[in-house]
């Protein structure tokens, strides 16, 4: 078994059941081929283990950034994305204002 044939997709998740109390965490796995489940969740253990204890590199955490602030600008691109947007913050934090601060 080798770690580039084992899943046709990995995803992860966070927000459910919603964003103003503690939040669920978690990991869809497409297991590929003969790969058993328990092989696939071993590797991930694996790695969710080596995150926990060297935490991201400087480039894992600049992409993390790029891909949210991406997701914002396009979320806001049209009218009804920066009323949803508005909307949201003013829900969970009490201020539409925060997504004027939100990128900093």
């Amino acid at each position: 078994m080798t770690r580039d044939h084992l899943a046709s997709s990995v995803g992860a998740y966070y927000g459910m059941p919603g964003s103003r109390g503690p939040n669920l965490f978690w990991i869809e796995i497409s297991v590929m081929g003969e790969n058993s489940p328990a092989e696939v969740l071993k590797v991930v253990d694996e790695e969710l283990e080596k995150f926990r204890s060297e935490g991201p590199s400087e480039r894992e955490l600049q992409k993390g950034v790029n891909r949210i602030l991406t997701g914002l600008l396009w979320g806001i691109k049209t009218n009804e994305g920066l009323a949803s947007k508005l909307g949201y913050f003013e829900a969970i934090l009490g201020r539409w204002e925060y997504v004027r601060e939100f990128p900093d």
